[in-house]
């Protein structure tokens, strides 16, 4: 639930309810790695159509029966990305673009 739905007069959300119905709690850093989050694709999901050159390309098996899994990894500050783990790159994070702070 966004901020400003739950500012409205007629929200749903009850006084004192947190904005999500659960607590994310982020995988534990392991030697100044960890999993940020997963992304999986199925076969149909993909529309046809030209890539942004942003994008970061992954060839995968074109098959029904397969569920493309891609994890995406981060590191503590001045970690160096583990080279096992890098298939398209290291993509920096630049947490005041994001709208985050640093």
């Amino acid at each position: 639930m966004t901020k400003e739905i739950s500012l409205r007069e007629d929200t749903i959300r009850q006084a004192g309810q947190p904005r999500a119905v659960w607590r994310f709690q982020p995988t534990p850093f392991v030697d100044g790695h960890r999993v940020a989050f997963a992304v999986g694709v199925f076969r149909h999901a993909p529309l046809p159509g030209e890539s942004d050159t942003r994008e970061c390309v992954i060839d995968v098996p074109d098959r029904w029966d397969v569920l493309s899994l891609g994890l995406v990894r981060m590191t503590e500050p001045s970690v160096e990305p583990d080279p096992m783990w890098t298939i398209v790159g290291v993509l920096p994070w630049d947490a005041q673009t994001a709208g985050g702070s640093s």
